[in-house]
């Protein structure tokens, strides 16, 4: 769900709010403090229609995905269902809506902010942003992962989830 949903719905029937490696700062004055640069310069091939340079992009996009090589079935399933978002999809996620950090900091409901200190995309300080202008926030670290705790440490990412839904997202 997109914040932008949030602001116009309202906080409603939404318990909490899961926020992994959040690049919130996205089309803001902030976007080069958070981004690293491989990210900078990988982004802008993620949104054309041209699918070469789409495609190769988006190879480039999941290797940076892992901290450590990912196996090959692994790159390939991720690439698989990377791929099949339209540019278009990509496109409204990498260009802002509406003023993100002025939602987030509305929000009543509690955040659990999920980072990694070694992520290649969104820089650490992205989180320790966010968590300044997060009223209620849970953070939760990970080392020797980068862009994808779900994928490298599951085993975690599941029980830490699993415990800001039964102890804090009410």
């Amino acid at each position: 769900m997109r914040l932008s949903s949030i602001l116009r719905g309202g906080e409603g029937d939404i318990s909490g709010i899961h926020l992994v490696s959040a690049s919130t700062s996205i089309g803001t004055e902030n976007e080069k403090r958070f981004m690293s640069s491989t990210a900078t310069r990988l982004f802008p091939g993620l949104v054309p229609d041209d699918a070469e340079t789409s495609s190769r992009t988006l190879q480039e996009f999941v290797q940076n995905l892992f901290f450590l090589p990912s196996t090959v079935q692994d790159y390939y399933f991720i690439l698989g269902y990377n791929t099949i978002v339209p540019s278009y999809v990509r496109r409204g996620y990498l260009t802002p809506q509406h003023a993100k950090e002025a939602v987030l900091s509305r929000i009543t409901k509690p955040f659990l902010l999920t980072h990694r200190i070694e992520d290649r995309l969104v820089l650490f300080q992205q989180t320790l942003y966010n968590q300044r202008i997060i009223m209620h926030n849970h953070v939760s670290l990970y080392t020797c992962t980068s862009h994808s705790p779900f994928w490298e440490n599951p085993r975690r990412f599941n029980e830490k989830l699993t415990w800001f839904t039964r102890n804090i997202a009410r």
